[in-house]
């Protein structure tokens, strides 16, 4: 191909009037076209080029050493790899002219890429005077090169620095720049975990700076990158969003520290999430298409910095609904010791071991301690600490001294800590506060403690202690008590005690304390605990929005080991479903129902009855309403709502009311009464009324609801506003607590005496799962989902009620039922679809209405008398061996026989006063015990009716 013909395939793609890099317009194709141009290139023609056509010729030039050197350069090298003819074979008399004797630049050469450089307006390094300028001209054009990459790609993408050309491009704002930045973005993004492989490699070979034969090396390279996580367990590094905190201190400026956010493909959640420092929106997360999310933002996520900073920080990832979807504290520096060390290079925090003497180091320590010598730079931060920096060469040793006491040295530097070969201090609570109950405890909190020193050759010498609010607490004799602000309350405390041996020397030793109180904490996003007393509703907006920790009753192994949670296996309950296991550690709590029942901690959860703590007396999802209150002396209602929003003409507002001398009914609240305060939302109610429920509807569906404490399910039993039907679509849509028994009324007995009256009229509508909803206040509704939670209700309270139904009653139920669902009458297909998707979710109540229509006279109207429904359902449902021993282990490690016998035989439940195991109660919350059980009652039809 003519030069002329090659340089303006460059000449028409180039950008103009900006710095741009040959990378942009190049590729694979053309210098395969540019190499075998050179190979041919005669002397004779080279010198007529070079004279008639300098620029031209340079631009060549310039674009196939970029491309030698992107595919086979190395760092430092230049000319070595550019006239090596094993590379690119010039003609001999060609590379002459172009390269001396020892493969060093010709001057005429280098001015003919100048001359091109400068012409095409390429990015260059002409106006920096060192003997660099050649390198930095090539490296610009290409941004890094393959073999760099391969070595150096993880250094770089850890926050190394990086060549200058990267650094450059990573500076730059013009397009080709930006392409290069949104690259390199990407390529850290992968590394952390929050851009997929396809879509990685998808980026890449599209992406003009690199070339389509590198991504898999690229991707290797990105990946062996150090994430440094902050996990104490295997099950915890996989949920991590976060690397280890890093300070960022150039002895001048504000110090800082900052995360980087990893791991966001492995979060499952819907639509974008906020990240929240402190409670504060710091960035967003993008839901991406692909899955996983991608931030908003590059680089960092700046925890705090300058005087702002606290030795921890709260880190949240919050959905669009206020839901907690991930949480952390994270450690910035120790505040239980008395310095923490940071290296500069990195900003991670090290041990003692990790440094050595003349290595620059960062300090952070207390404000009231002094350092000799002197630092050569300090600041001020949070809480009365202070950073101090020790740049490379100092000498001697350094010390943190308190008066006359020598708190830290940096003696131990290069040294493994040493093991104290005597248990010298022990510290214990003299007593704990006991938050489970109603008990309460005043303010400020003293809690009495003891502190030994076992070993006589020890004595006290004294005590500090950072204080949850940041205050040193500093102590010359042994304490009685310590007083102790909110934030101490839910966390272990590290006392640093300061002893003195007989023989002069002195030693500090940490002593750690369990917390000083029992009982279940939510943490605020501030950070704080806020104690959860076992006697008070636990609302689900509360439960779902932050992290909770569970301070149970210490329990001791026989050889007196403290048994964690996890070895006691504790587990979460609500009511009598099992929800999941409690860990020592903070967590989020598990999806809740919200229908009432109560909530705490069992050690035995499948068969124990004893509460080992208690966490709220009822679990309420109020949705969006978080209170109401009825004021009699004004006659006015106000509704506490969660989260700042307008009402619209689609919302409906609905009220239950009952009247002294009337039954009451479900009226529409008026939105001309609606008024809006900073309480909330309120509006006028009729004197010498009983407000019993409130339910905020938009198109239908509910938003939020409550109901009061008295009188609801009395008057849904005595008096109810409407027909059964009606009611149970209200009680269902308006999620009502149906499960409530504790309180001023036991609304689950009364209710679950309603449903023993209404139940053939009440359970189609419980169990529907399409159609539309009637009920009073508002002419129809969308039948609401048939989640999980509700089966669960569904099936407690239909345990509860113990329905033994009728021969006509299951008949005429079953007619009522496949009508709405199937449009059909019962016959062997509509009764068999019944059982199998709707019915067997209540096994109970479904082998005992299989059994009332199998004695119903309409049974003939089935083949062979329904023996050959009973056949099919029992393929859809059974009860195999292997199956129960794997439902046993998976729901307390027990075996088979434990799990059959939590299901007694339906003749020995025949009778009056006959209760369910309790086993069976707590399995029954699984779907496929549900199911299992109902195979072993089908087993038990089967062999009583077609023997």
């Amino acid at each position: 191909m003519f030069p002329e013909m090659l340089y303006d395939q460059i000449s028409e793609r180039r950008p103009f009037h900006r710095p741009w890099s040959l990378a942009e317009v190049s590729s694979s194709h053309f210098f395969a076209e540019l190499k075998r141009w050179a190979e041919g290139l005669e002397v004779q023609a080279f010198d007529a080029l070079a004279y008639q056509q300098p620029w031209r010729v340079g631009a060549l030039l310039l674009c196939l050493h970029a491309e030698v050197i992107r595919r086979n350069g190395h760092e430092g090298q230049l000319w070595a790899v550019l006239s090596n003819r094993d590379i690119v074979c010039w003609q001999p008399q060609t590379w002459g002219r172009l390269y001396s004797s020892n493969g060093n630049l010709q001057i005429s050469h280098g001015q003919l890429l100048e001359r091109a450089a400068l012409w095409l307006e390429l990015r260059h390094a002409f106006d920096v005077e060192d003997a660099h300028k050649w390198y930095r001209l090539i490296h610009l054009q290409i941004g890094f090169t393959h073999e760099d990459a391969k070595s150096r790609l993880k250094d770089w993408l850890s926050g190394q620095w990086p060549p200058v050309a990267v650094q450059t491009l990573l500076e730059e704002r013009d397009p080709g720049a930006l392409e290069f930045q949104r690259m390199w973005h990407r390529l850290r993004q992968y590394r952390l975990g929050n851009v997929s492989k396809p879509s990685m490699k998808e980026h890449l070979k599209s992406c003009c700076w690199v070339l389509p034969e590198w991504t898999e090396d690229l991707l290797k390279a990105a990946l062996a990158a150090d994430v440094t996580p902050l996990a104490n367990d295997e099950e915890e590094s996989i949920s991590q969003f976060y690397t280890s905190p890093t300070l960022k201190w150039d002895g001048l400026g504000l110090p800082s520290f900052s995360v980087e956010l990893c791991h966001l493909n492995e979060i499952e959640a819907e639509g974008d999430l906020e990240v929240r420092v402190q409670g504060r929106v710091q960035a967003r997360l993008l839901k991406q298409d692909a899955g996983g999310f991608a931030p908003d933002m590059q680089g960092a996520l700046i925890l705090g910095e300058g005087a702002a900073l606290r030795s921890w920080v709260d880190i949240r990832l919050v959905s669009i609904d206020e839901s907690l979807v991930r949480q952390a504290t994270l450690v910035l520096w120790d505040a239980d010791a008395e310095v923490s060390l940071f290296r500069p290079s990195d900003g991670l925090m090290v041990a003692e071991s990790q440094l050595r003497t003349g290595q620059a180091f960062d300090l952070i320590a207390a404000g009231d301690l002094q350092m000799i010598p002197a630092p050569s730079s300090t600041a001020g931060i949070g809480a009365g600490y202070r950073l101090h920096r020790y740049e490379k060469g100092w000498a001697g040793v350094i010390e943190a001294r308190m008066g006359d006491v020598a708190l830290w040295t940096s003696a131990e530097f290069g040294k493994q800590p040493e093991q104290l070969t005597l248990e010298a201090v022990r510290a214990r609570w003299m007593q704990t506060l006991d938050f489970a109950g109603s008990a309460n405890h005043a303010w400020p909190w003293k809690v009495p403690l003891r502190i030994d020193v076992m070993d006589r050759s020890w004595s006290f010498a004294g005590l500090r202690w950072t204080r949850a609010d940041g205050k040193m607490m500093s102590y010359l004799s042994p304490p009685t008590e310590l007083s102790l602000v909110e934030a101490d309350i839910a966390r272990p405390l590290t006392l640093r005690v300061n002893v003195r041996h007989s023989a002069g020397r002195t030693a500090t030793i940490p002593v750690k304390l369990p917390p000083p109180m029992q009982g279940c904490v939510r943490w605020s996003t501030e950070g704080k605990p806020v104690i959860q007393r076992g006697d008070k509703t636990l609302l689900i907006s509360d439960a779902s929005r932050s992290m909770w920790s569970f301070l149970l009753p210490e329990r001791r192994d026989d050889l007196g080991n403290v048994l964690s949670m996890e070895e006691r296996r504790c587990s979460f309950m609500e009511g009598d479903v099992v929800r999941g296991g409690v860990r020592t550690r903070a967590t989020i709590l598990p999806k809740l129902g919200g229908y009432g029942a109560p909530a705490w901690i069992s050690e035995d959860p499948y068969n124990g009855v004893q509460h080992t703590t208690e966490v709220g007396s009822r679990v309420i999802d109020g949705g969006v309403i978080r209170q109401v209150r009825v004021n009699g002396d004004t006659n006015r209602v106000t509704i506490s709502r969660l989260g700042e929003f307008d009402l619209t003409n689609r919302h409906v507002l609905l009220a239950w009311i009952a009247l002294s001398d009337k039954p009451g009914g479900v009226v529409r609240v008026n939105r001309e009464l609606l008024t809006v305060s900073a309480s909330g939302w309120e509006f006028p109610f009729p004197p010498g009324g009983s407000l019993l429920g409130v339910a905020l509807l938009y198109e239908g569906t509910r938003l939020g609801s409550w109901f009061s404490s008295t009188r609801w399910s009395s008057a849904l039993l005595l008096y109810p506003p409407a027909d059964p039907m009606q009611m149970a679509a209200l009680l269902r849509v308006w999620k009502a607590p149906l499960l409530q028994s504790v309180g001023d009324e036991n609304h689950r007995s009364n209710v679950v005496a309603w449903l023993h009256e209404h139940w053939v009229k009440v359970l189609p509508v419980w169990l529907a799962s399409r159609g539309v909803f009637i009920f009073p206040g508002i002419e129809q509704t969308p039948v609401t989902w048939l989640d999980d939670e509700w089966k669960n209700v569904v099936h407690t309270l239909l345990n509860d009620a113990g329905l033994v139904p009728s021969t006509s009653g299951a008949w005429d139920f079953l007619e009522f039922v496949t009508r709405s669902q199937f449009d059909q009458p019962v016959n062997d297909i509509t009764l068999y679809l019944c059982f199998r998707d709707t019915l067997a979710e209540y096994p109970l109540f479904a082998a005992r209405l299989l059994v009332a229509t199998l004695r119903s006279s309409c049974v003939s109207n089935l083949k062979e008398k329904g023996r050959s429904v009973i056949l099919q359902m029992q393929r859809g449902f059974p009860c195999l061996e292997e199956t129960a021993m794997e439902i046993a282990r998976r729901h307390g490690n027990r075996d088979s026989g434990w799990l059959r016998r939590s299901i007694p035989s339906l003749q020995s439940l025949e009778g009056e006063n006959k209760t369910l195991p309790l086993s069976y109660r707590r399995l029954s919350g699984s779907e496929e015990f549900r199911k299992f059980a109902f195979g072993v009652w089908l087993e038990e039809i089967k062999k009583r009716f077609y023997p």
